[in-house]
């Protein structure tokens, strides 16, 4: 599927969860990220797109996120639960269920 469809069909399913989803290139930056990524991080999708967790959600969070990204662009399924004790810089409000899928050499989650 490409980009755009995905895109597309994600903002009209995830619009109203409090759970955060993206699509990241191979290079784990955002691609698209749900409205919830916005009102964690108080910026606008535009101003996300092309930045990593790291920046957005802080190093600790990423690098729990990390080996995830990296089996789902291995082609793998893998979920984990994080929460603002598995990465403690992360505000309690992205404590969620993260599930990682590859999909056409982008990931999402």
């Amino acid at each position: 599927m490409p980009v755009e469809q995905l895109t597309y069909w994600f903002s009209r399913l995830t619009q109203n969860s409090p759970f955060l989803f993206a699509v990241l290139d191979k290079n784990h930056h955002y691609l698209w990220v749900s409205q919830r990524y916005c009102e964690i991080s108080g910026l606008d999708q535009s101003e996300l797109v092309g930045k990593q967790d790291n920046e957005i959600l802080g190093p600790t969070f990423y690098d729990a996120l990390k080996p995830h990204y990296d089996c789902a662009f291995n082609g793998e399924s893998t979920e984990a639960r994080l929460s603002s004790t598995t990465a403690s810089t992360t505000p309690a409000s992205t404590s969620a269920l993260h599930r990682c899928r590859a999909v056409n050499g982008s990931r999402r989650s």
